[in-house]
Parts: C-alpha cells; structure tokens; sequence
C-alpha cells in the first residue's frame, strides 16, 4: 500500500497568476529526464513573463531558462517545466505536449535536486516573491502524474490526484479535470431498510448524490427492478461538490433476490459511468413453499439417510444457497444451483448411493458441506430459503412411524409437515419411495372426523343453543358426498349433509344443537359415506361443556382468622345436582386449586378445609374436602374466594376487606345463601358456641318470611297520659325475612284487646311505622303486649314486644294530712299521707322546694290509708304500723324551719298535692302541723293546725285536729265553773268544752278570782 498523499500548502501571494497544476515526479525506471512540471497561467487577459523566475525543490534551486519557445504565457495557457537535459524531438511527450505549449527549460539536468515520491516545490518570481509552492508525498502510480483537480480550488491536498492517464496530460486540461455537467451517486452509500424483506412487503432504499462537476445540475434518482422502473424521486438543485441525501420507498415485491439498479438521471451529464449502482434486496420466500414429503432418517448401515421435498410454486426456482438444518444452528449445508420445476420433486440426500433409486427426472443433491446426520430417536428437519426463512419444517420422534430400513411418507403431500398424524411409515415393498409418489396414498374415497369439535360458543350458557363446527378431511383422491350425525347417548340431536372438498381439502360443517343443562355431557359424532373404503376415521365422541349458571353454588360461610384448633375454610351450597370435576377455587391470586371429583345434590353443603384440625367440628353429613397443602391462605386484613366450575367461568366470588365483619376465631355467614355474596351487608359474624357453623345453617340465616317488631323504636303519644286521653302507639315493623309480606298487629292489656290494625306489604329489608289508638286507660301503670301476625312467619321471637305506658292520676289522689318541720334532736321531721283511693304508689316521690325526690317503694293503698315518710328510722319506734313508713336517711327532703315545700308526685312526674309553708303557718317546735279535714286544700295555712293532742303528734292516726264535720252553732262550756286552783286536789283544773263553727277561731276567756279580781 502507498502511502497517505500530503499537500503542504504555503503562503501564496494573492495577486499570484501563475499556479502549479500537474507534477510528473515518478516514471518507470529511470526518471530523467521526462520529469517536467505543468504551470498554468489563470489571468484572463494578462500574460506572464517568466525571465529570471526560479524554481526550487527541497534541496537546490534552478533558474527558468527560455528553450526556444519563450518566457511569456499567455492568459488560460500552459507551460511546461522540462529538465535541461529534454530531448524536444525524442522526448516522451513528443506526441502529447500541444504545439501552443511554451516549453521552459530549467539551467541544470534536473528539476530542483530531481523530484522525488516525497517533496516539495516553490515558485519564485523575478523579485523573490513566492508564486505558489506544492508538498507531496507518492500517491500516483509509476508513469502517472499528479494532478491538479479544480483550477479554481485551494492548493490544498483534496484537490491534487493521481491523473487517469498514462504519462498524464502536459500541456493540456487534466485528465482528472471535472466535467462541466458530472452528477455521481456517492459510492458505497446505498443501503436497504430493511434488507430483507416479507413477500409483499416493501423496504426504503437510501443513497446520496454529489456534483463533482463544475456548473449546478438538477436531475432525479431512477429505481429498476430487472430494467423494470419502479420508482423516481427529483433531487434539488445541487452545486458543486455539494451531496444530498435520498430515501425511497419501494415496492412490493415478490419472493426472491432482486437486483435493484439504482441511476442518476442528468440532462447533458459527460460522465455517466459514476451515475449508475445496484443494490441487492432479499424477499422471504414463502413457508410451505417446498414442503418435506418422506425423509429417511434410520438406514441400513449400507444407505445413505435422505430427505425427498416436492415443490409447490408456479415457476421454476433456482435453489442455489437454499440450507438444509437439522435441530442444530452452527451448521452449513447449503445447496448448489439448481433449477426446480413446479410440483416436481427433489432429493437431498448424505450421498449419491441412491441415485440409481431415483427418476432420472427428479434432481439429486449432496449438499455442499455435507448432510445433516439425522438422530434415530428425534431430531427437527428445516428447509430455509438464502435469507433464513424457515419454508418448512418438522420435529420427529417415534410417532412419526419410521423404523430401521423403512422411511417415512407424508400421506398428503400438500399437508402441514409438523403433525405427525400426516406421516406414516412406507408401505412400499423396499420401504420407501425416493422420486416416486409415496406408497401410504390415500384409499379413492375415505373421509375423516378431524378430532374435536368447535363449539360457539365455546361453553353454552345453560338451555342457550349453540353450534359446532365439524371438520371432515378427504383423506381420499375423489370428493364425496356425504352425512353427518350428532348423537347424545341414543338421542340423534343433528343432521347435515355436505359436499367434501378435493383431497387433502377439510370441510367445515356447521351444525345447530339444542340448548343442554349446566354440566359435562357426551356427544357422538358419525360421518355416513356411500363407499368409504376407511370406517375407522368416521366416528368421534366430544364433550360438551354447558356452564353453570351464576350462584348454582353460593359462598355461604368462610373463616379467616382461626385459633389453633380452627381451620381455615370456605363453605358454599350447591341449588341443583351437579358433578364437581375440574371445579376449582381459588384467592385473589387466582391461582385455582382443583376441588375433588365427587357427585354433589341440592341444598348440599361444601366444606373445603385448609388442614383436618377442625375436621370432626364440621357436620358429617357435608362433603368435606381437607387440603393438607395447596389452599390459598385467606388473608387477615383482605382477599377475595372464587368458585369456577369445569369451564372456568366464575360461579360465585367475593372480595372482602378489612370492613367487612371479620373476627378471630368466629367464621363470617351469609344472612342467606342466596344473597349477593360481594356485598357485605350479606354477611355477619357468627354467633355459634364454636365460633362457626360449617356443614350446617348459619347460626345468623334469615329467615324466608321474618317479621319482626322493633323495641328500641316503640313509642306512643302522649308520654304520660291522662285518665281521659287516648293514646297513640307508634309501632315500627321490619321484614327481617326474604320475601315480602303484609299482616296486623294486635294491642292488648290483660288479654284484653285495645286495638288492631293491618298493613300492606313490605319488602325484604325494609320498615314499616303503624299507628294504633288506644282508649283512655285508668290511672296507673298499664303493660301492652303488642303481637305482630304474619301468616307463615318462620320465627315467633321477634314478634311480640311491650309497650309500659304511665296514665297519671288525678290531683288529690294521695294527700297531706300532717307534717312535722320544727323540731329539736329529740324528734323527727315527718310527713304523713292519706290516700284518697286505692292505689300502688311504685315509683311515686316526695320533693320539698330544693327538687330533691324520696322514691315510694311497691306499696299498695286502701283508700283512707296513711303513708309516713321519714328520714330517720328511729322514728319506727314511734309507729305500730311500720309497714306503712318509707325512711330514707339520705333522700328524705329536710324541712326548712321557716320556709319550705312539700310536693307529692304519682310516677309520671305529676303533681298531685302540695303545700309551701311559712312562718305565718301555725307551725311550733316539736308538734305536728295537722290538716283540719282531709278535704281541705293542703296550700293554705287556714287548713291546717297545730296538733294538740298530748304527744304532740299523730303519725299513721287520726289527727287530734280532724272532724268530719263543722257544727253549725258554737258553744263553749266550763268546768268545774267554778274551780279553785289551790292545789289540793279538788277542782284544781278548769276543763273547756267547746264546739266551734270556725276550722281556726281566737277565744278570749276571762278568769277571776273570788274577789272578782
């Protein structure tokens, strides 16, 4: 290799005229004296004198001597720069140097110190200015010189190069000198995206454009295919030396290597050999164009192994660098140029041993690079087009049929190569059948059932009507006629006659079938054809897989959160019989676990258990299934259960989160099996003593018809009613069942009934308020049992509740008839009552002014019965009747001395007596305050007085005050009248008798002595 060419390049003066513009520096052999160096004078109207101008190498200097044809150059002429020693009439250039030409000698033999494959040159003028100067190193070939490019042009490396000609071209236009007009297509710069292409496909070809001529062109790109043009594009306008990018969509293409040409179309362009490329473009072939049709993979030790193809295209092929691989990559075995006719056969065999088996006709290769060596037990078999395409292949084993000395043969030639249910092994009377149509041809007429039917949809919703599709082969080489029947046991479901195909064609027949249950079910299938010489293809039997509807199981009951002797566990019930193969559950992984094979009925329960620790808890009379390993874990904060049935539809699910009532130890139940089992509001945490009901009714079931009264709502209006007031009971009633009902409901009070009313229906879940009035009540405390009647109500223990309703008594019904408020440490605040009528004074009180209430015990009082209050229980010492003395040390109300009240209350709060006493009220120290007459109002000093009987009091008696009646004339009487207070016994005591019309009256008595003092 030569070395890189340098350009030194020197300061030029600018005004400079004269440029170097070819060196012939290196000729073969000697070079003197045929050196010579080519100048060039570019003024337009100037000419150059030479005289006295030196040229200088990197050695010596030498003067430019006039040889006869002067030292002046006329404008855009050359000169030439021989060596002193040139021979103008044998010289080499005697032929080529124009006759224009000045020639010019230098003052010695040689240029400089003789031109060397590495130097340089400088040009001086008369005055020693430098003109232009040139450095190089040997880029041109011996006899070749090195010319200048572009005149116009830097002196700059790119522009100088070896020129075209030999000897170059002294006196003339460079040979390397550009065209006027020069488009070139750049080389090396086309490129395909994609290179390889799918048949039909199209690619993008990409390419650039230079001018390497002198004057601006525009021009186009022209795309052929097999001098076929198959697509243009116009380039912009392109200066010199300038390059341009362009990207073509082309295409489509058919299969095959296709040479594209690529031109650059120019108007008036003179150099047309660097307008012109080619690409190459690769298109797949397509699969199953070559197909496999018997290969020969276990020989005698004397045969060689072989693989016989049939080709299916329209045209001739030529299968030059086609590929034959076994299951290994790293191989090469590549076919030679050969030429393949439609549907003809090919053989590629390990060696030529065979090739007298073979039809003279049928082509016969040893691939180059040898045969891939076929494995007895398994190995793959591909054919690959030049581009890496697979056309076709197969991955054998023993079900392919083959056998030591026997090959195996496709049944139909045109079928797919990978099944093996295509091949069997030759009949042929050698055992195989190189070239020839493979022995195992098919009988004239046979039909075949194609394994499995094709249902739509493909698992039919329970009773919906649906169709299969049935695939008929014609294994045989005449089309039929023929029937198709599907059978369900011995139930013929479905008919259809149909027209077969030509051989190796499948029919597709589609058939309609009636709805089935949920469920697996058996259908036969049976292909009747007139002269089938094959029966044993013409019967199948499929199973229809028919879904189950959503919720044929329900999710009834799982536990989350066992304690060691509990399990994990899921429970649903099953609404109809069913088989439970290929059922499955699984967790919000869905990762399905299978659920056992077993026959399940109506209503039966299902208990899936994580473990048998809790095994002997669940009912016996559940299916019950232990998972020692394989349950899917329930979550503690959230998960999700899915039950699928054999189709893999989804029966039932749930998704539960930490909202959802969950609880350690306690199994979560469905309110009903029924109910949506993904809304929470369905579930409750159960409430069994074992903490779950697995196998059995949740212990938190609804009932079908429930009807329940609610307590907690019950009111009724008014609160606290009078002797005359009706009453109004607001009663709410909730359908805690799941079916609607409508009912009535009873009020009664000691079995006597006070009222009734019926109502309309009410929904599952929802209230209803009923209003019933009652008469008015006599005074006391009244209990209503309130019944609710629906007729075939599951659950009595909600429909009945009490209702407790206070009717107030009458003012004055329970009296103050004496009180005892002023007193010393020797006596006792009191109150005495009397009751006006029969009554029980349960839950009755006393208050003073302060508020402060003493409760009534269960008391019942007679009419005229008194009542003692006391907030001191040595005053018992002073009754003989404690029964009817309430004392209360720390609720008793303490009576103010001077001021005070005194309230008696029945149970609904109500007032019915009271007094406020002052210190205008006859009211002394250590004696009773006592009312006249029990009739009397007790809130008027007038109506009371104070007790004179000895004790100074009478709690639980009469009052030493009382009278039944006033007499209606007063009188009062003396005696003895008169007395003799002397203290001897006799007559010392003045009694008074009186009878006064008054309740309070002042009495002036007058006492004198014998003296009338």
């Amino acid at each position: 290799m030569k070395p890189l060419f340098l350009i030194l390049s020197f300061f030029v003066p600018i005004s400079a005229q004269i440029i170097f513009t070819e060196i012939m520096y290196d000729l073969p052999g000697t070079d003197s004296p045929n050196e010579f160096v080519e100048i060039f004078n570019s003024s337009e109207i100037d000419s150059v004198h030479l005289a006295g101008w030196t040229i200088v190498d990197r050695s010596s200097s030498d003067v430019l001597v006039d040889s006869g044809f002067g030292l002046s150059i006329p404008p855009l002429a050359y000169a030439l720069i021989l060596e002193g020693d040139y021979n103008f009439s044998s010289g080499a250039y005697l032929d080529i140097i124009p006759t224009e030409t000045i020639l010019i000698k230098v003052d010695d033999s040689s240029i400089g110190n003789g031109l060397s494959n590495s130097d340089s040159l400088f040009l001086y003028d008369s005055s020693g200015v430098l003109i232009d100067s040139l450095g190089w190193t040997d880029v041109s070939p011996d006899g070749f010189s090195l010319e200048r490019v572009r005149l116009h042009f830097p002196n700059e490396s790119f522009n100088w190069i070896p020129s075209l000609d030999s000897l170059g071209t002294p006196g003339v236009i460079n040979s390397v000198y550009p065209e006027n007009i020069d488009g070139a297509l750049v080389e090396s710069s086309l490129s395909l995206s994609p290179a390889i292409i799918e048949n039909g496909g199209t690619s993008t070809i990409i390419g650039r454009v230079v001018n390497e001529g002198l004057e601006n062109f525009e021009g186009q790109i022209q795309i052929s295919d097999n001098l076929n043009i198959i697509s243009t594009e116009f380039l912009e306008i392109l200066s010199e030396l300038d390059t341009t990018s362009f990207e073509m969509e082309i295409g489509p293409f058919g299969f095959g290597e296709h040479g594209l040409s690529v031109s650059l179309l120019i108007t008036d362009d003179s150099n047309l050999i660097n307008n012109i490329d080619s690409i190459n473009l690769g298109v797949r072939y397509e699969t199953q164009l070559f197909r496999i049709n018997e290969f020969y993979p276990k020989p005698t030790s004397e045969e060689p192994e072989f693989i016989e193809f049939i080709y299916f295209g329209e045209d001739s092929i030529n299968i030059n660098n086609w590929e034959l691989k076994d299951s290994r990559d790293n191989t090469n075995y590549r076919f030679p140029e050969k030429m393949i006719g439609p549907n003809e056969y090919f053989i590629v065999a390990d060696d030529s041993s065979f090739l007298t088996l073979v039809p003279d006709s049928v082509p016969y290769i040893v691939p180059i690079g040898g045969f891939p060596s076929l494995n007895n037990s398994d190995d793959n078999i591909r054919l690959l087009d030049p581009f890496g395409t697979v056309i076709d292949s197969l991955s054998y084993d023993a079900d392919f049929g083959y056998a030591t000395g026997i090959s195996t043969e496709k049944i139909f030639m045109d079928s797919l190569s990978h099944l093996s249910n295509n091949w069997r092994q030759s009949s042929a009377e050698i055992g195989k059948t190189p070239g020839y149509l493979n022995a195992v041809t098919p009988f004239e007429i046979d039909g075949t059932l194609i394994s499995g039917l094709v249902f739509n949809p493909l698992y039919p919703e329970e009773n919906q009507p649906f169709s299969v599709m049935v695939s008929v082969l014609n294994s045989g080489i005449l089309p039929f006629l023929g029937a198709l029947t599907i059978s369900h046991f011995d139930d013929d479901l479905s008919e259809m006659s149909f027209n077969s195909g030509a051989l190796g064609d499948t029919t597709f027949v589609e058939m309609n079938l009636p709805g089935f249950t949920s469920g697996s079910h058996q259908l036969t299938i049976d292909l009747f054809l007139p002269g089938d010489d094959n029966l044993d293809d013409n019967s199948w039997v499929d199973t229809l897989k028919v879904q189950y509807r959503f919720k044929t199981v329900s999710l009834n009951e799982f536990m989350a959160l066992p304690n060691n002797d509990q399990s994990e566990f899921v429970e649903f019930i099953v609404s109809q019989d069913l088989n439970m193969k290929d059922w499955q559950f699984s967790d919000n992984q869905k990762s399905p676990v299978p659920i056992p094979d077993r026959m399940v009925y109506e209503n039966n329960f299902v208990v899936l258990l994580s473990d048998s620790v809790m095994l002997n808890a669940v009912n016996p009379n559940a299916h019950i299934f232990v998972y020692e390993e394989g349950f899917p874990s329930l979550n503690n904060s959230g998960d999700a259960i899915y039950i699928y049935d054999m189709t893999g539809a989804i029966i039932d699910s749930l998704i539960y989160d930490q909202t959802w009532d969950i609880a350690s130890e306690f199994s979560t139940e469905k309110l009903r099996a029924e109910f949506e089992s993904n809304l929470k509001s369905n579930w409750i945490i159960a409430e069994s003593e074992n903490g779950h009901s697995a196998g059995e009714q949740n212990s938190q079931m609804l009932k079908d018809i429930d009807g329940a009264l609610i307590q907690s709502l019950l009111s009724h209006s008014p609160q606290f009613p009078e002797r005359s007031d009706s009453t109004r009971i607001n009663i709410w009633i909730k359908n805690n069942g799941v079916q609607p009902f409508s009912g009535n409901v009873f009020i009664e009070n000691d079995d006597d009934e006070l009222g009734e009313s019926s109502f309309s229906t009410i929904s599952p879940g929802d209230t209803l308020m009923l209003q019933i009035t009652v008469p008015p009540m006599s005074s006391g405390i009244h209990f209503l049992q309130i019944f609710l009647d629906v007729l075939d109500d599951t659950y009595w223990g909600n429909d009945g509740i009490t209702d407790t309703i206070l009717v107030s008594f009458p003012f004055g019904a329970l009296k103050i008839n004496e009180f005892l408020s002023l007193r010393d440490s020797n006596y006792f605040e009191f109150v005495e009552l009397v009751s006006d009528t029969n009554l029980n004074i349960l839950g009755w009180g006393l208050s003073d002014i302060s508020g402060k209430v003493m409760t009534f015990p269960n008391l019942n009082l007679n009419k005229g019965d008194y009542f003692i209050l006391s907030g001191d229980s040595a005053f018992l010492d002073l009754m003989t009747d404690i029964d009817a003395v309430q004392i209360s040390e720390t609720n008793f109300p303490n009576l103010n001395n001077g001021t005070d009240g005194i309230y008696v209350l029945d149970m609904t709060g109500k007032i019915l007596d009271s007094l406020i006493y002052d210190e205008s009220w006859p009211i002394i120290e250590n004696r009773s305050t006592e009312k006249f007459h029990i009739s009397y109002p007790s809130n008027s000093s007038k109506s009371w007085g104070v007790a004179v009987n000895e004790s100074g009091m009478t709690p639980g008696a009469k009052n030493s005050l009382a009278f039944e009646t006033l007499p209606e004339d007063g009188s009062i009487n003396f005696s003895p009248n008169p007395f003799s207070p002397d203290g001897d016994g006799y007559d010392d005591i003045l009694n008074m008798e009186y009878d006064l019309p008054f309740e309070n009256s002042t009495l002036r008595i007058e006492i004198f002595d014998m003296t009338g003092r």
